[in-house]
């Protein structure tokens, strides 16, 4: 598996958070899960970054 590859399959957890997010009633646990989901896409997005350069 290339990094680029890698990298955009790293993207999936992001997504998996916002799904769960969305299936989760609770406003806590939906607030805690969207913050997950934002993190991971920053540390995803530096990945490619990395991969980028």
């Amino acid at each position: 598996m290339t990094p680029v590859q890698s990298a955009l399959l790293c993207l999936l957890l992001p997504a998996a958070f916002v799904v769960l997010a969305c299936v989760v009633r609770h406003p806590d646990v939906k607030f805690v899960l969207l913050v997950m989901s934002a993190g991971a896409l920053v540390a995803c997005l530096l990945n490619l970054i990395e991969v980028a350069v």
